[in-house]
């Protein structure tokens, strides 16, 4: 059994254990909980793999994914071909839909094969040739409104929940679509940078690597797959290949993953088992591909590596259910049962008066929450002008170092080329401070909660003799050591899980400026008929005005973000402080029901909730376990924590 298929029987597991804790929810008519139990199965259910392959054209990128679904679902031609973004997901029939984006509120529509193979990048116009220029901004414009093709189709990858996601070249210098593909490896599993065993590591690709991903994390999840390996005729000169990127690429990584590999050798002979194939022989066989070690190498760091993030989640969050269970009703409700009514009552009107006091804290502290971060606005400011004049100082001077053919896609991409490490370094720098920040503020908002709700805890364990020792394990794992944004939002920290916020936050709150910069800049106008002598001279000219009058749209597009998560936050405490709230109510009204109820009413009812906590500590102690097998078959130490 591969190890996907291992991943998936341990999601299995993970499922079966929520569905048992959702029929305890229901034999007790925790609605709120029901509820909340029914978006962790709905995330869970939904969760899947995600692989971008990026490269830039000519690395055989629509042959590589080919190769990995064993059939020809991709056009393969020699000029470039994607221009839009490809999802691959599994389907029993082949099918192709497109899905605009979300401003252009345009509803989905299903297309078929030869309107599929229609959306091509179309082919850069001449410059002195109007009616080019109109038919190429006409093409660009109509693949602009495109979010994404999603292609459903029958490929046992796929079938195991991954998806494949088949992006623009980087070196396409249509800016949205550069700017999706630098924002997707972030947001992926893992991603596929093909590279070409003949042109080894090209400055360009280099530049992507060093200039536009983020940080070390991202660039680790990569996989440099080294494509045409069957044009290099001896195994030395593979070797020499290999070993020469592996040198390069450990200038910006320690043990980069590098993958030598014929997709096309490996595409013949997959079809070739179907009766399909080339007119040419293969130069390899299939072994030596390279595709079958990379796609073993793929599949463990999915369900390894990756897989430990996804079901950490899920995991920690349905062990956290199971405690609440136990803590706000079935421990109370038993201790109840011992209790003069008079006593319940007593317990029941403290509590409640404790509970409306935290929900009014709760929403003073969201104020001081907004205005504290409201007041870093200008911190955020001074550091994307200062940075922001940098990139419009280096854009205008890079004009006068150009010496090529005075073409305005050719002077693009000089320019971005120049400007591209300061544009990665605002986007760090704006991403860095607002991590800081939101990391800081919910910090603070935990322990106060924290106080708050220890104090709910004792008033309703004196009242109600709710027994010290739950038997639940208090060494049960409350985030991992690795920094990533994804582990600390894995599992979260305190009792209301705030800090996971913090992940959640981070995982969108990458602040892009990419090459979306150069959105709406015309050249063609000037170029056409202009003396050559003063052509330069009117493009710095253009290249000064656009970047002044996009320091304030990208200004306003970076706090309109900032904007939107702390609004997010404050509905994620809001609504789990007032889940937790909602349900410690209503249980207290149900106390007085316990308890005015019969004598062999009573006796059922303490045999049932006994019943309960038996099977809670159970799935609890499963679920345990199952994140120790985790953190044994992945590289990531799990730091267990008291008081989870």
């Amino acid at each position: 059994m591969d190890a996907l298929s291992i991943f998936n029987n341990k999601k299995q597991i993970v499922e079966d254990h929520l569905s048992r804790l959702k029929h305890i929810a229901k034999l007790l008519s925790i609605e709120q909980m029901e509820d909340n139990l029914n978006a962790i199965q709905s995330h869970l259910q939904k969760e899947r793999f995600s692989i971008a392959v990026v490269g830039e054209f000519s690395r055989g990128k629509s042959t590589f994914i080919n190769a990995l679904l064993g059939a020809k679902v991709l056009p393969m031609k020699t000029r470039p071909t994607t221009a839009v973004i490809n999802r691959i997901t599994y389907g029993e029939t082949t099918q192709y839909s497109i899905h605009y984006r979300e401003d252009k509120q345009q509803p989905s529509r299903r297309i078929n094969l030869d309107d599929f193979n229609k959306l091509v990048a179309p082919m850069e116009p001449d410059d002195e040739n109007s009616e080019e220029i109109r038919q190429f901004e006409e093409a660009m414009d109509y693949h602009e409104n495109i979010s994404s093709v999603e292609i459903n189709y029958p490929s046992e990858w796929c079938r195991k929940n991954v998806e494949i996601i088949d992006t623009p070249g980087v070196n396409d210098l249509q800016e949205s679509r550069e700017e999706i593909t630098h924002s997707l490896i972030p947001m992926c599993d893992t991603a596929i940078m093909l590279l070409s065993a003949t042109q080894p590591l090209s400055k360009s690709e280099f530049d992507f690597l060093k200039n536009r991903i983020l940080d070390e994390a991202h660039i680790k999840k990569i996989f440099f797959v080294v494509n045409f390996k069957d044009q290099l005729i001896t195994e030395n000169s593979r070797e020499k290949s290999k070993r020469y990127i592996e040198e390069e690429l450990s200038k910006l990584l320690k043990k980069p993953k590098v993958y030598l590999v014929s997709s096309k050798d490996h595409l013949h002979h997959q079809l070739e088992k179907s009766g399909d194939g080339f007119r040419v022989a293969p130069t390899l066989n299939e072994e030596e591909t390279g595709m079958k070690e990379l796609g073993e190498s793929l599949n463990a760091f999915l369900a390894n590596e990756r897989g430990a993030v996804k079901l950490a989640k899920p995991i920690s969050e349905i062990a956290s259910r199971c405690k609440e269970l136990d803590q706000l009703i079935i421990a109370p409700r038993l201790g109840s049962l011992e209790k003069p009514i008079r006593d319940i009552e007593i317990g029941v009107e403290e509590t409640k008066d404790q509970l409306k006091q935290m929900t009014r804290e709760r929403d003073r502290q969201l104020r001081d929450f907004r205005e504290n971060l409201e007041k870093s606005e200008e911190q955020l400011k001074t550091i994307f002008k200062e940075t922001f004049k940098m990139i419009k100082d280096r854009a205008v001077s890079s004009v006068d170092q150009y010496q090529g053919e005075i073409k305005a896609e050719s002077i693009k991409l000089h320019i971005s080329i120049a400007i591209s490490p300061i544009v990665s370094k605002l986007e760090k720098e704006i991403y860095k401070e607002q991590q800081e920040l939101i990391n800081e503020e919910l910090i603070r908002l935990e322990r106060l909660y924290d106080q708050e709700w220890s104090e709910i805890m004792r008033t309703v364990d004196k009242h109600f003799s709710v027994d010290e020792d739950l038997r639940w394990g208090d060494e049960f794992p409350k985030s991992y050591s690795d920094k990533t944004d994804d582990f600390f939002a894995a599992t979260g920290v305190g009792t209301f899980g705030l800090a996971g916020m913090i992940g959640i936050a981070g995982a969108s709150m990458v602040f892009a400026l990419p090459m979306a910069i150069f959105a709406g800049i015309k050249f063609f106008d000037y170029l056409a008929g202009e003396q050559k002598r003063t052509q330069m001279t009117q493009i710095k000219k253009i290249t000064t005005l656009h970047f002044n009058k996009k320091e304030k749209s990208a200004m306003k597009q970076m706090l309109r973000g900032w904007n939107e998560k702390i609004t997010k936050i404050e509905e994620l405490v809001i609504e789990e402080t007032g889940r937790k709230i909602e349900i410690l109510e209503e249980q207290l009204r149900v106390l007085y029901e316990d308890r005015n109820g019969k004598e062999a009413e009573m006796v059922k009812v303490r045999q049932d909730l006994e019943g309960y906590r038996e099977e809670l500590t159970s799935i609890y102690k499963d679920l345990n376990a199952l994140l120790d097998e985790l953190e044994t078959s992945s590289n990531l130490s799990l730091i267990r924590k008291e008081g989870v």
